[in-house]
């Protein structure tokens, strides 16, 4: 935010809970726009903390003390990879410890999401005009979890990552090289690798008898 919005929402002073309810903090950690694939972090995580200025202030000097942190002054996870302070924090955020039930932490594999994607921007349209409704009963979801799991056995590796990459070039406004993905382009990259995939399938070796017989 910017502007009167920005200055409306931002605290000189130190936050603190009142009667009009709870600070919670929140940060993100390997956020790269809309290009969600190739880029240095695989992973998105956010994280927040419900606690106002005043009440986290000596739970940090205490971190500090007992992790022996004195520089930087901004706290980093990368910090905590010694065995004694990632004790340490663990101890601040278990069950008998000052941060308890304040924390959430959500995780996001990018490629996942893009999955995900796929099933919700190009599925979802054709399925609601056969009478299915892909969220209810978990099935957008398992769907997700079922193309990104499977594809690379299906796809291979370098197939299924392509799909991923066309996937992220078509939906994304603007892409690093400055490159656009067409419509067009989006699904003849489907159709190619699903021609692989049908040559991969036909092209494994038979494990099994050619044929089974009964015997007495």
């Amino acid at each position: 935010m910017s502007g009167p919005d920005y200055t409306h929402n931002n605290q000189a002073a130190a936050t603190r809970d009142d009667d009009a309810g709870r600070w919670v903090a929140a940060d993100e950690s390997g956020w790269d726009g809309e290009q969600l694939y190739r880029r240095a972090d695989r992973y998105l995580s956010i994280g927040s903390v419900a606690i106002d200025d005043e009440t986290a202030a000596p739970i940090v000097r205490q971190l500090r003390h007992d992790a022996r942190l004195s520089e930087p002054a901004e706290l980093k996870f990368a910090q905590f990879k010694s065995q004694n302070r990632l004790d340490v924090l663990a101890a601040l955020l278990g069950p008998d410890g000052p941060l308890a039930g304040r924390t959430r932490v959500y995780l996001v594999d990018k490629h996942y999401f893009v999955a995900s994607k796929i099933i919700d921007l190009l599925l979802e349209e054709e399925a609601h005009a056969r009478g299915i409704n892909l969220y209810e009963g978990d099935v957008a979801r398992r769907a997700a979890w079922t193309l990104f799991t499977s594809g690379p056995r299906a796809l291979g590796a370098e197939g299924f990552d392509r799909i991923i990459a066309t996937m992220v070039g078509f939906a994304s406004a603007r892409n690093r090289d400055g490159s656009v993905v067409s419509v067009d382009a989006l699904f003849e990259e489907f159709r190619l690798a699903f021609a692989r995939a049908r040559r991969r399938d036909v092209s494994r070796p038979c494990c099994g008898p050619a044929s089974t017989r009964r015997t007495t």
